[in-house]
């Protein structure tokens, strides 16, 4: 009877520290995401341009019919076939080919 109340402390403080954590998580959940990401999104939005400038003229040093087959897999939201059709005709790595695909779609 004497550890009931170590027990009801012990609880009680698992409980604050989990509401806590939650509080947290909370609010770096709503925060905007300039607030949680110091990077400026001016210079986040010319990086995707550049990336997506240089993919186009990857897609256009590509044969013709490969080039409609991959534009014809993003439009036909097959994402998995275009991205390994743009490795198998260019060589590039996975991560590379799908942000690829993913700027052309």
């Amino acid at each position: 009877m004497e550890a009931m109340p170590i027990v009801l402390i012990g609880g009680g403080i698992f409980v604050l520290g989990l509401m806590a954590v939650m509080a947290l998580f909370l609010l770096r959940l709503l925060s905007t995401p300039a607030e949680r990401d110091p990077v400026d999104q001016h210079e986040l939005q010319q990086r995707r341009d550049e990336r997506k400038a240089r993919f186009q003229k990857l897609l256009t040093d590509l044969p013709t019919s490969t080039r409609d087959e991959i534009i014809d897999l993003i439009g036909q939201r097959q994402k998995i076939a275009a991205i390994k059709l743009l490795r198998d005709a260019t060589g590039m790595g996975l991560r590379e080919a799908k942000e690829a695909v993913e700027l052309l779609e």
